[in-house]
């Protein structure tokens, strides 16, 4: 009588500083059902797949039924867009009612996940298209991949009335 004994092979999860799912398991065997791999997580990191190589190669979403040898799999990841930044003062502090803000002198950067960092320009301001005579905090808004990040301007605004003969002007945001 010949006895078997079931081989079971190792399956290696590189995470690059994520976390595995407790689903993935450590092992399997020749027997196995198919394995569909869960995702790994990584905060301020999207999860794109488990791969084959460290860079570029397969994605590999399970291990088939049937499947022998160790494997060897790479998580791979995007940063996620995590703040946002506003440096550097408006070249234009003084304002008539009605006029439209002006961010020239402003630079605004999005920073990732992975500490990198990209000077942005297609952001929105909250004060609309024009200043109005309140107290009001300019507030820039930046949206990548569904993500929306804020960031305050600071510095010290004024207003005076658009049909001031001269300017008269009042505090808007200190």
């Amino acid at each position: 009588i010949e006895t078997w004994t079931t081989i079971s092979y190792e399956i290696t999860y590189n995470l690059d500083g994520g976390t595995n799912a407790s689903a993935n398991p450590a092992t399997y065997t020749i027997e196995s059902e198919a394995i569909t791999l869960a995702d790994a997580s990584k905060t301020a990191f999207r999860f794109d797949g488990w791969f084959d190589a460290e860079t570029g190669g397969n994605k590999i979403e399970t291990i088939a039924a049937g499947s022998t040898g160790a494997k060897t799999l790479y998580a791979h990841w995007t940063a996620l867009f995590t703040a946002l930044s506003v440096t550097g003062m408006p070249t234009k502090t003084l304002y008539f009612a009605g006029e439209a803000f002006d961010g020239a002198g402003l630079t605004v950067t999005a920073t990732y996940g992975d500490g990198s960092q990209k000077t942005v320009t297609s952001y929105t301001m909250d004060l609309g298209s024009t200043v109005c005579n309140a107290g009001k905090t300019v507030t820039i808004s930046y949206t990548e991949d569904g993500v929306t990040r804020n960031a305050t301007v600071n510095g010290t605004y004024y207003i005076a009335a658009a049909d001031a003969l001269t300017p008269s002007p009042v505090l808007l945001q200190g």
